[in-house]
């Protein structure tokens, strides 16, 4: 009997033995919007969430039936955690964030708490926390919902939009779900819902951020197929204008005949980067197209045109702050091409797919209606608007399209997208551009 008793008593030893019972911790992120997490234990295992069947709350019965299934969603909490103690110091299980899944190392005492999260290309990252006080007052979230749509409202740059069905549905499920909300997390998302999920809003570039994102510089790869070829992939047009004037030198120096440009998954960006580019690719001066803005739309009920550009600011070159600037005044601004003393003398061809984007639309909707490039791909993304942030608070900023686009041949494009003049699927537009338009 006593050796019976010290084999349990050793195995006991052996068992991790956590006291922590439900508690709730404020989940912070550099990167991502602040969370409460709610946890439980029980024996050796942990299960944790923020508000219980948040998501539901947005939806009917068959929508989050067709939401959860589309989405592939394992709970109706926008973020869920299942784990087992390990070893006493830690517990080791799964954490879902909505639709993506990590591996989940989870430490904790008495009032701290961290999530190490490993996604499945092996990736990881450290979310901390501490526990949440008994008196904690979170946002006003319905205070900061009317902010929100007062700053659409005031600076949207056509107010027509704030008549139609899809804009007035989006307000009214933003502003009767916010009282409900408990974090800043759960605020994006019924945005996100609200604005894009349920509804399909007539433009683009409406978004909430958090505060101070820097998008970074991007990433312009020059290879080289052969003597005659390269390819110039560009991920965002983003940072400075150094690295891309370096690749065009590059170019320059090579001589090349044949110069392939990958737009594909390119979202957007600035006319620092894209500008300089588009100037390299053209011997002569013309519109690119005009940015409007809502004193345009206030007094006119048309696009502008040739006729139109004393009304509006020339833009050539700049930093992002100055287009800004020149957008804002006047009517709006137009582009201008300044081209390069020496420009591409070879056959350009402008990779696309449904993921080009926003400044890399500009450039391929000149680049088409100009002859620039042959535009190979699929049709692009349909996102053509210029956009600027607004503070709603020390966390939140509402991202706003202030300036519309029409190009100079008189086209819109946001909601609608440029079609190539070679559609091939995204995957095989280098292949197709290498074995069957360059001799």
């Amino acid at each position: 009997m006593k050796t019976l008793f010290l084999k349990i008593a050793a195995v006991l030893l052996l068992l991790p033995v956590f006291t922590f019972a439900q508690t709730k911790w404020l989940i912070k992120s550099e990167t991502n919007f602040n969370f409460i997490l709610e946890t439980k234990v029980e024996g050796n295992k942990i299960e944790g969430s923020t508000r219980k069947n948040a998501i539901k709350d947005y939806f009917s019965i068959i929508e989050y039936m067709v939401v959860k299934k589309k989405f592939d969603l394992d709970t109706p909490e926008f973020i869920h955690l299942e784990a087992t103690a390990n070893n006493r110091k830690d517990f080791r299980g799964k954490f879902s964030e909505l639709r993506t899944k990590y591996d989940l190392i989870l430490r904790m005492d008495d009032q701290n708490i961290e999530l190490e999260l490993k996604d499945s290309k092996g990736k990881v990252k450290i979310l901390k926390g501490e526990k949440l006080a008994e008196n904690y007052q979170g946002k006003n979230y319905s205070k900061l919902a009317d902010s929100l749509i007062s700053n659409i409202e005031t600076n949207i740059f056509d107010r027509k939009y704030l008549q139609t069905t899809s804009y007035l549905d989006f307000k009214k499920d933003l502003l009767k779900n916010t009282p409900k909300i408990v974090d800043d997390f759960e605020f994006q998302y019924a945005f996100i819902i609200s604005a894009i999920i349920k509804r399909k809003l007539e433009f683009s570039h409406l978004n909430l951020m958090k505060k101070g994102g820097n998008a970074g510089d991007s990433k312009f790869t020059l290879t080289e197929i052969n003597p005659k070829t390269c390819v110039l992939d560009i991920d965002a047009f983003n940072g400075n204008r150094k690295k891309i004037d370096s690749l065009i030198s590059q170019i320059k120096v090579k001589k090349y005949s044949n110069l392939i440009i990958d737009l594909r998954d390119n979202p957007g960006g600035n006319f620092e980067t894209s500008l300089p580019l588009g100037n390299f690719l053209t011997n002569r001066e013309f519109v690119v197209g005009y940015f409007p803005n809502q004193k345009w739309y206030n007094e006119n009920n048309r696009s502008p045109n040739e006729t139109d550009r004393g009304h509006f600011n020339i833009f050539r070159y700049g930093t992002l702050d100055e287009f800004y600037k020149k957008a804002a005044d006047q009517s709006g601004a137009f582009l201008l091409t300044s081209p390069d003393a020496e420009t591409f003398k070879g056959k350009v061809f402008i990779l696309t797919n449904n993921k080009t984007g926003s400044t890399a639309e500009v450039f391929t909707t000149a680049a088409k209606e100009e002859k620039l490039a042959t535009i190979v791909g699929t049709k692009t993304a349909g996102v053509l608007l210029s956009a600027k942030g607004f503070e709603l608070d020390n966390e939140f900023a509402v991202i706003i399209p202030t300036n519309d686009f029409i190009s100079d041949k008189g086209f819109r494009v946001d909601r609608v997208g440029i079609s190539p003049d070679v559609e091939v699927g995204e995957g095989d537009a280098l292949d197709y551009v290498l074995k069957n338009l360059i001799k």
